[in-house]
């Protein structure tokens, strides 16, 4: 999706299945109401379980680079 006031700029940079010629913060506003009046596909628990998963993996991704001491503005001041 892509909210752009400027209607030549819909699609310009990146491949756009729905273009929306609005002002970003009444299209966001809008965007919210819809989405508050979904029900959730699955139960909260199960989804907060899915969402915890997926960030672990992600920060796994990202483990090695976090405990390098290649970074020197990462050493500890010992």
């Amino acid at each position: 999706m892509h909210i752009d006031i400027d209607p030549i700029e819909i699609g310009r940079n990146y491949q756009t299945h729905i273009g929306a010629i609005s002002d970003s913060r009444l299209a966001l506003e809008q965007l919210i109401l819809a989405a508050r009046e979904l029900k959730p596909r699955a139960k909260r628990d199960t989804l907060r379980k899915e969402i915890a998963t997926s960030n672990a993996a992600f920060l796994a991704n990202f483990n090695e680079h976090y405990t390098s001491s290649s970074f020197p503005m990462r050493l500890s001041a010992s």
